[in-house]
């Protein structure tokens, strides 16, 4: 599996030897990632996720739990404060996914998306992957940035000046459409 990886990667970046890979970090702009911050709320996807709780009615005391301990604005009511908890918590979310997940899926997606509309910047997502990834293994590493750069170049796309406004609603079914359950398809 990891073989067949390695070598995707080599065969999208090998077919056109006059084309220079993108670093990660320059792939989303500073236009795209304002677009999709002005479009962000968290409010939404925190109901999103309460639909589980109607779904699953056993497990609604622990989602409604996890959104009222982890997601409430009301406990910091300083945006800034905020903005700097909900930072903190995503990034400690993209670690424990980078791990559990092997650096693929489409959780790791939606934590790195959020850690970007909490002002996480893409060097820093990138600089927490390469760490993270260091630490958790080659594996780990590239298929982490594997789903990085699928979702700077999703969100990208999805920012684009004349695409619709990308709420994060229409970001989250793109999401699970481009990474789905697995990257090794």
């Amino acid at each position: 599996m990891f073989e067949s990886m390695i070598s995707r990667q080599l065969e999208l970046r090998g077919r056109d030897d006059s084309v220079e890979p993108v670093p990660l970090t320059e792939i989303l702009g500073s236009r795209e990632l304002q677009k999709l911050r002005d479009h962000f709320d968290e409010a939404v996807l925190c109901d999103m996720a309460r639909v589980l709780g109607k779904k699953l009615p056993d497990s609604k005391w622990f989602v409604d739990g996890i959104l009222d301990q982890f997601y409430s604005k009301a406990k910091l009511p300083v945006t800034e404060e905020y903005k700097q908890f909900a930072a903190r918590r995503e990034s400690q979310l993209i670690t424990l996914f980078l791990v559990f997940s092997r650096g693929q899926g489409v959780f790791l997606g939606i934590h790195l998306y959020c850690g970007l509309m909490m002002g996480m910047s893409p060097e820093e997502l990138t600089q927490h992957v390469m760490l993270v990834g260091v630490y958790g293994g080659i594996a780990v590493l590239n298929t982490g940035l594997t789903t990085l750069e699928r979702l700077f170049t999703l969100l990208k796309g999805l920012a684009a000046p004349n695409a619709p406004n990308p709420t994060p609603a229409v970001v989250l079914r793109e999401l699970a459409l481009a990474l789905g359950p697995s990257l090794a398809r």
